[in-house]
Order: structure tokens, then C-alpha cells, then sequence
């Protein structure tokens, strides 16, 4: 199924990504440190932690630098399109709760994610290219930033 590939296509992103730094990281320490400060910078600015739409504008290049992006788009439009949600808000008063249905799809465009089938397969496609782009910047690392012992 694409949504297994999907997942896939991401855990192998993160690999690659920390396969790079820790490439050129010149102690194992700050290899971590730098692979945990990445994967936090990426999880905010790909939706995790703040909305898109209220990302600074001068910022918007770090949401398509950012291959967490592309993962939880796919992930929420597969979970929330085409479904109702039952929200259970408590009254002013707090006195009782209220259900208040709302579509799925306009809850994920309320969160700033575009539910269609062609920005799915635009995101399947993005995290396929930040693979690429990651090997290739492994191999780049590795070819001339380490050198081989006999």
C-alpha cells in the first residue's frame, strides 16, 4: 500500500540524513547533537509542532526543507479525509460538553494541509527526491571526507 511506502520512504529519509551527519561530524557526540537539533528544527517547521499558516513567510522555505513536512500531510489526509470528526468542546459555563461534527477536510484545511490525491502523490514524490538528495549527499561525504586506512 502507498501509505506503508509512504512511512518508508520517511524512516529511510531520517537514516540517510543522520548517515550524512554523522559523516562529517568529527566525534560521536556532536553527531547526535546535530542529528537531534535537525530533527527538532524539521519537526517544527513541518507541521508537528506549529501550524504552516502561521509560519513567517520569510520561513516558508523550511517547510519544503523539510522532509517531516511531507510525511505528516500524507499521514493526516489518509487519517482525516472523507471522515467526520466529533469535537467535545466544554461549555462557557464548563458545565456541560457539546458535539460538534466537523469534516475531516476542513479540519485539515483549518490546519493549513491540503487534503487531494494530487498533493499526496506530491508528497510521496518530495520525500522520494529528499532521498535521493540524501544519498547523493552521503555519498558526496563519504568520498571525500573520509579517509580509507589499509
Amino acid at each position: 500500500r502507498r501509505v506503508h511506502g509512504a512511512l518508508v520512504l520517511f524512516n529511510l529519509c531520517a537514516a540517510t540524513m543522520c548517515a550524512v551527519v554523522s559523516v562529517l561530524a568529527p566525534t560521536f557526540g556532536v553527531g547526535v547533537l546535530v542529528c537531534t537539533l535537525l530533527h527538532l528544527f524539521f519537526m517544527v517547521f513541518g507541521g508537528l509542532f506549529v501550524r504552516g499558516s502561521s509560519v513567517p513567510a520569510g520561513l516558508g522555505w523550511a517547510r519544503w526543507a523539510s522532509f517531516y513536512a511531507f510525511a505528516y500531510e500524507m499521514m493526516m489526509i489518509r487519517e482525516l479525509n472523507d471522515r467526520v470528526c466529533i469535537f467535545n468542546p466544554v461549555s462557557p459555563k464548563g458545565t456541560e460538553t457539546l458535539n460538534v461534527p466537523e469534516p475531516g477536510a476542513a479540519y485539515l484545511k483549518n490546519m493549513g494541509l491540503v487534503p487531494t490525491a494530487a498533493r499526496f502523490h506530491l508528497d510521496l514524490g518530495m520525500l522520494g527526491v529528499w532521498l535521493a538528495v540524501y544519498i547523493f549527499l552521503a555519498f558526496v561525504a563519504l568520498k571525500f571526507f573520509v579517509k580509507e586506512r589499509r
